[in-house]
């Protein structure tokens, strides 16, 4: 791993671990963010970095999928009050070990972009094996287009092409493993931060981080597969 990371790949990680923390906390730090958010917007002095604002933008955007996802549903009455009103469904009462089955969500990972006068190069399809563990069925299944993980103990997500969960759950090492397998075959060394490579026919994109751990997608060429 390189022990430098470029200011944007930090940004990205510090935005995944925030993901990360309210995809996987209760009312209670939601409301606290939430309030945060709004004292930021009250104050709303001049000056403000371009990337604050964006920042909050997706961190709303976040805050509106965990909302959606686990069922809040949130009132705003005078003075900013925030009630939060649980949905007691039967997917809340029952608590277990396995991950939640929320609505899956594109992952998305930034693309490197090209200068312009290279922007018409593009990776040509061909014949590479590569041993992907797991996932091998799903890589190999001419309906799946496109293959996601959201990190260690998440339900790997194949495109279909709308999202749908699989049964397919991997560990930390498990992922390790996935991204030391393109980094041999395209023989570019994996780094901390974002990583992207082609190997065959499959476009492998990464968020590789030993903190909230790594999450990649898979995608597969739109012609020549299979």
């Amino acid at each position: 791993m390189l022990k430098q990371i470029s200011k944007t790949d930090k940004a990205l990680i510090l935005l995944e671990f925030t993901k990360y923390l309210l995809m996987h906390s209760g009312a209670g730090e939601l409301a606290k963010l939430k309030n945060i958010l709004w004292q930021e917007e009250k104050e709303s002095a001049k000056g403000h970095p371009i990337t604050k604002q964006v920042n909050n933008e997706i961190i709303k955007e976040i805050i509106t999928e965990k909302e959606r996802g686990d069922g809040f549903f949130i009132k705003k009455r005078e003075k900013d009050e925030i009630i939060f009103e649980k949905n007691l469904g039967q997917e809340f009462k029952t608590r277990s070990t396995i991950p939640k089955m929320r609505r899956p969500l594109v992952l998305r990972i930034p693309e490197p972009r090209l200068p312009p006068n290279l922007q018409y190069l593009k990776p040509t399809p061909h014949n590479v094996e590569i041993d992907l563990g797991k996932l091998n069925s799903l890589v190999q299944d001419p309906v799946v287009r496109r293959i996601e993980c959201n990190g260690p103990g998440e339900y790997v997500v194949a495109m279909v092409p709308t999202p749908r969960y699989t049964n397919t759950i991997l560990n930390k090492e498990e992922i390790e493993e996935i991204i030391k397998a393109f980094e041999k075959k395209s023989r570019i060394p994996a780094h901390e931060g974002i990583y992207n490579v082609v190997v065959g026919k499959l476009v492998f994109s990464a968020i590789i981080s030993d903190v909230i751990g790594s999450k990649f997608s898979i995608n597969k060429m739109a012609y020549g597969f299979g």
